[in-house]
């Protein structure tokens, strides 16, 4: 036997005195934080002067490199998982109009690689090398009292600019790393 859904009781109506809900973003005040939040703005300062932790996800890859953000705009890598380069070099800057896709923070890498071989056969191509350029644009804020940059990461070459896929630039500064035994440790190495 077939036996009918209960009627649907539609909900109480508020009184028309009654002031509706208010909603928030993420940005906006929470009002029942038992404090009010702190606004997160970082500047090119901010970032100057500390370790980091540059994670590189491409397809199911994820390469993650030492990175230091030096005050004249370089940047210095160092230890990584992934293949070594015999050099690289990099800028990086907050850009005041960085749009809401990009966000402010800029990091442009070139990584050299060096292929091939000498064998003296007819076929050896001998050595080469080539360039890897990548492009890192994303948006600064905080986990925790750390400073984080995430965002999405775009391979640079002589036809176009594509998206490769996302990174993310953890402060590793809480580690307490003396910073000045750091940089002239084997760790770093200033291309």
């Amino acid at each position: 036997a077939y036996e009918a859904a209960p009627a649907f009781e539609a909900a109480p109506v508020a009184p028309a005195d009654r002031e509706p809900p208010q909603f928030y973003t993420s940005f906006d005040e929470d009002p029942f934080a038992e404090e009010p939040k702190k606004k997160i703005s970082h500047s090119f300062e901010s970032l100057v002067g500390k370790p980091y932790q540059l994670e590189e996800k491409e397809d199911r890859d994820v390469l993650i490199t030492a990175l230091f953000l030096n005050e004249d705009k370089t940047v210095t890598l160092g230890q990584t998982n992934g293949p070594l380069c015999s050099k690289c070099s990099g800028t990086w800057d907050v850009i005041e109009t960085g749009s809401e896709k990009k966000g402010p923070f800029r990091l442009t890498i070139v990584r050299t690689y060096g292929a091939g071989h000498n064998s003296g056969k007819f076929h050896d191509i001998g050595k080469f090398e080539y360039d890897v350029k990548r492009e890192f644009c994303g948006h600064i804020g905080n986990v925790g009292e750390s400073v984080s940059i995430s965002g999405v990461m775009y391979g640079l070459d002589e036809y176009a600019d594509y998206e490769l896929g996302y990174f993310s630039i953890i402060d590793t500064s809480s580690e307490k790393i003396n910073l000045e035994q750091l940089r002239q440790s084997e760790t770093f190495q200033r291309y």
